[in-house]
């Protein structure tokens, strides 16, 4: 019984370990985007990222992407930045955000992340707004 016992908790923390370390990117992304700090979450692009802001998209590189988005959060104040759906198979993950800024304008942001090795890498960034 013992031996069953901790056989069950053990399985329930591997099991649970892709959930915990989503939530900790989902954070990471999260803390980034309220903050408006491009830079910070350039770190986790891929070198090469799918960027669409607004219906205007392109395959840039992370530094072009970089600079793109830094170009879309100028001026504008994030006052909510709220997970609405995430999902994760264990290489590929995404995140759909609701963002809303000061000027009550709303985006739906959604990022999709590919392990590259051991870390998450940002593969799209998609800005849209909230219909």
């Amino acid at each position: 019984m013992k031996n069953t016992s901790l056989f069950a908790i053990f399985w329930m923390m591997l099991v649970s370990l892709p959930i915990y370390s989503q939530v900790d990117d989902s954070q990471r992304l999260i803390s980034c985007i309220s903050k408006g700090d491009m830079s910070a979450l350039s770190k986790y692009f891929d070198p090469e990222v799918e960027i669409s802001i607004l219906g205007k998209g392109d395959i840039l590189s992370a530094k072009q992407a970089e600079s793109a988005l830094s170009d879309f959060f100028s001026g504008k104040l994030v006052s909510s930045c709220k997970i609405s759906h995430q999902g994760n198979n264990g290489k590929v993950s995404f995140c759909i955000i609701t963002l809303t800024m000061s000027n009550r304008e709303q985006y739906r942001v959604y990022v999709l992340n590919k392990k590259v090795g051991e870390q998450p890498k940002i593969q799209q960034f998609r800005i849209d707004y909230v219909d």
